[in-house]
């Protein structure tokens, strides 16, 4: 999946942002593919964490695991995350502020 092919409804037409997210994308699949991936499917596609687990035969837990080592590279507190957060309905919001 690359990233000109997907066009969230969500995502809102802040250029700048846009291209923030598109850069910590590149980055992330240089870093780690595999969550690049998950990024993707949960971010752009909206999966819940069992249908992403499908879609890359992974189990769910192994997704969920793939999530919080991301925010462990990205985050100066993952606890209190600012560029990976989820929000209602168990979607993630990525801001590059």
């Amino acid at each position: 999946m690359i990233l000109s092919k997907i066009s969230p409804a969500f995502l809102e037409d802040d250029p700048a942002e846009i291209l923030a997210v598109d850069e910590m994308l590149v980055k992330l699949e240089q870093a780690d593919q595999r969550a690049a991936e998950i990024v993707k499917l949960r971010y752009f596609a909206g999966l819940t964490v069992d249908e992403t687990a499908q879609a890359l035969g992974l189990g769910p837990r192994t997704v969920d695991t793939h999530m919080l080592n991301l925010r462990h590279k990205l985050e100066p507190d993952p606890a209190n995350p600012r560029y990976v957060v989820t929000v209602a309905g168990g979607r993630y919001l990525i801001s590059s502020h």
